[in-house]
């Protein structure tokens, strides 16, 4: 874990406790890094959009599951 002191504007810190609905600035600002890592996240699947080729073949695999 690391501790660091930040400075941030108060509005900014009362706008992002009324989204979070958290009680402390701490837990605040921890789900909105936590909330912007996953929409990184998501970013970088929605890129690989297409690149990948999956073939829809669910109903042959289940058949062959549930024949042995």
């Amino acid at each position: 874990m690391i501790t660091t002191t930040i400075r941030l504007e108060d509005s900014i810190v009362e706008e992002l406790l009324s989204y979070t609905q958290a009680k402390t600035k701490k837990e605040a600002i921890h789900s909105a890094i936590c909330e912007y890592i996953r929409s990184q996240q998501r970013q970088e699947l929605l890129t690989l959009r297409g690149a990948v080729a999956i073939e829809d073949n669910w109903q042959h695999s289940r058949n062959l599951e549930l024949s042995q």
